[in-house]
């Protein structure tokens, strides 16, 4: 149980970023409220394809890759919590992130 909500609350972080940008929503797509397109300076249609594809990509094999070795090797609830406590890290500096780049 403790997985599957690990894995909705992932979902949910990655996809959020695509529903706050405010692609195509008519009358919120100009209100710095409703999307964080306006509210970060730098950050446009380019930069969003790049943050959400090649950036994300490049960030996540090798993490994904490292992640899986040290799964094999050490203890996976160790792993387990110590991935949540890292997402945490991230998830929080991403919210008080005030620049793209």
């Amino acid at each position: 149980m403790v997985i599957i909500m690990i894995q909705v609350s992932n979902t949910w972080s990655r996809n959020a970023i695509n529903a706050m940008f405010g692609f195509g929503i008519d009358g919120y797509s100009e209100n710095p409220y409703y999307t964080i397109g306006k509210d970060i300076p730098g950050l446009n249609s380019d930069t969003y394809g790049s943050l959400v594809g090649f950036y994300y990509s490049l960030t996540y094999a090798p993490c994904l890759l490292f992640m899986g070795h040290l799964t094999s090797v050490l203890n996976r609830k160790l792993m387990v919590g110590f991935a949540c406590i890292m997402w945490g890290v991230f998830t929080y500096l991403n919210a008080h992130a005030e620049t793209v780049f």
